[in-house]
C-alpha cells in the first residue's frame, strides 16, 4: 500500500452541540511515525486534542515524498459529506510547496487545511499555517552550551534538511547563543555524511559518531563535545551512541520533546508544545476562528528549554537569567522576518 492508515475514534463525554461532524485527517511526512521524535509527538498531540473534543481522526504515513504528494492530492479532491467539518491537518513544512500547487483544488472543493510549522503561505485563505519559532530556544540552547564546554571545544550540528527554514533559524539561535569562540562549529547534512535514508540514517549516525568520534583521544580537537541534532528520528543513532560511550561521548541537546530519559547526556531538550497549539488550533477550528497564520514561540509559552534533572542545579540560574534575553531576541528576530516578507 501507499500509506499505513492509523484509525481512532474519540470517546469523550464533551461533544459539540453542532449537528455537524467534526472529523481530522492527518498527513504525516514519510515514515514520520515511530521516530519517537517530531512525528510521534505530533501524532500524539492529535490524538490528545481529538479525544478531547468528540473527533474523529484518521492519519496517513507515507512510504516516501513522491507517495506523499500523490495522497495530498487524493485526499484534497475527495468529496465530503454535507454535515460533515473536515480539517486537513499537514504534518510537516516541507508539504508548503505541494499545498501551494493543490490551492486551486482547495479552493474549489473548499477544503479547510492547516499546515504545521510553516511560516504563512497566500496561495489560499482555506491554508492555515501554525509556525513555532525556533530562535529563542535555540538560542537558550546555545547560551547554556558555553556552561558545559570550553570556549576550544568543537561543535557539530547535524541537519536532516539545509532547505528547512525553520531549520536555518534554529542555527541562527544556537550560534548566537554560543557567541564569539575559538573552537569549530561544524555543519553536517546528513546526506552528506552517509548514502541512507529513513531509519536507517540512526544507525548511520551510531556508527559516524562511533567511528570518526569514540574513536579518537578525548583530547582532540576533532571531537565534538556537544552535538545539536536537527536530525528527526535520526537523533536517536546519536543517542545509542551517547549510550555506548557514556560520559566520553559529547552532550546531546535534545529536540521537540524532554529526551532526557534516553541518555544522561542530553542536559537540556528545546521542546515544542504540540500539545498546547494543536488543542488552540482545533478549538479555533470548531469556532469557526482558525487564524489564517499563528506564529507560536517562547513568551507564550509553546516552546520551551527543558533541564533534565542531573543538570538543574549547573544550569537552573543561567536559564533564569537568560530567559527575558531569548525572548526579546526572538521576538526582534521574527519582526525582521516578517518586514522582510513584507
Amino acid at each position: 500500500m501507499a500509506t499505513m492508515l492509523l484509525f481512532s475514534a474519540s470517546c469523550s463525554s464533551g461533544a459539540s452541540d453542532d449537528s455537524s461532524d467534526y472529523d481530522i485527517i492527518a498527513l504525516y511526512a514519510p515514515e514520520a511515525i515511530g521516530d519517537l521524535s517530531y512525528g510521534d509527538a505530533i501524532s500524539l498531540a492529535l490524538h490528545k486534542a481529538a479525544n478531547a473534543t468528540d473527533i474523529t481522526l484518521l492519519e496517513f504515513v507515507p512510504q516516501d515524498w513522491e507517495k506523499a504528494k500523490t495522497q495530498a492530492e487524493n485526499l484534497l479532491e475527495q468529496k465530503q459529506s454535507a454535515n460533515a467539518e473536515v480539517l486537513y491537518v499537514f504534518c510537516d513544512g516541507m508539504y508548503k510547496k505541494t499545498l501551494e500547487d493543490l490551492a486551486a483544488k482547495i479552493e474549489q472543493n473548499n477544503k479547510q487545511v492547516l499546515l504545521i510549522d510553516s511560516r504563512e503561505t497566500n496561495a489560499s485563505q482555506n491554508i492555515h499555517t501554525v509556525c513555532f519559532s525556533f530562535y529563542g530556544i535555540a538560542y537558550e540552547a546555545g547560551r547554556l552550551a558555553t556552561k558545559l564546554i570550553q570556549e576550544t571545544d568543537k561543535v557539530d550540528i547535524i541537519i536532516g534538511d539545509t532547505s528547512n527554514s525553520l531549520l536555518q533559524d534554529a542555527i541562527k539561535g544556537f550560534t548566537a547563543g554560543l557567541g564569539e569562540r575559538t573552537g569549530e562549529i561544524s555543519l553536517n547534512e546528513i546526506g552528506n555524511l552517509m548514502e541512507s535514508s529513513g531509519y536507517n540514517q540512526a544507525a548511520s549516525l551510531y556508527w559516524y559518531y562511533t567511528i570518526e568520534q569514540a574513536s579518537k583521544t578525548a583530547s582532540s580537537t576533532n571531537t565534538a563535545k556537544l552535538i545539536l541534532p536537527l536530525c528527526g528520528g535520526s537523533i536517536h543513532g546519536i543517542f545509542r551512541y551517547n549510550r555506548d560511550y557514556g560520559e566520553k561521548s559529547a552532550y546531546t541537546i535534545g529536540m521537540d520533546t524532554d529526551m532526557s530519559p534516553y541518555t544522561n547526556r542530553v542536559p537540556y531538550s528545546t521542546v515544542k508544545h504540540f500539545d498546547r497549539a494543536l488543542a488552540q488550533c482545533l478549538q479555533q477550528w470548531i469556532d469557526g476562528s482558525l487564524p489564517h497564520h499563528q506564529l507560536l514561540g517562547l513568551e507564550a509559552g509553546f516552546t520551551e528549554t527543558v533541564l533534565a534533572p542531573a543538570y538543574k542545579e549547573k544550569l537552573q540560574g543561567e536559564l533564569e537569567a537568560i530567559h527575558n534575553d531569548a525572548i526579546e531576541k526572538e521576538t526582534d528576530y521574527e519582526n525582521e522576518i516578517e518586514n522582510k516578507n513584507k
